[in-house]
């Protein structure tokens, strides 16, 4: 379950629920040709705190430019930039740490705030 709203941020957070701190970012929303530059920029200044990313990676081949032919450069700039040895370097040197939705969903499930069929969801 995703809370973005403010109101619903507080009350969440009110009943202990984990929540995120911070603006979402969509990497549809960059431009792919300076994605590496500014994810950089982004990691190198994220504020503490749980922040959501939402990034579409995939490689660049036919079927990828086919299936997609207006975010295929935007799917294959996010997986060029998430499996580099640059972008692993940065997490690292930022003590930053990756997860996906499984510990907010358990999270929320043990606090009884996430219906059951979300909860299992990964």
């Amino acid at each position: 379950m995703r809370v973005w709203l403010d109101p619903g941020r507080r009350r969440a957070r009110a009943a202990g629920l984990p929540v995120v701190d911070h603006p979402f970012v969509d990497s549809f929303a960059l431009d792919p040709t300076s994605k590496p530059t500014d994810y950089e920029q982004m990691l190198r200044h994220l504020p503490p705190g749980l922040t959501e990313w939402a990034v579409h990676p995939s490689v660049d081949d036919l079927a990828a430019r086919i299936r997609d032919p207006h975010g295929w450069a935007v799917r294959t700039s996010d997986y060029e930039f998430l499996t580099s040895p640059r972008a692993a370097e940065i997490l690292d040197q930022e003590d930053i740490t990756l997860i996906d939705y499984r510990p907010l969903q358990r999270a929320w499930r043990t606090a009884g705030g996430l219906p059951a069929s979300e909860a299992t969801r990964s």
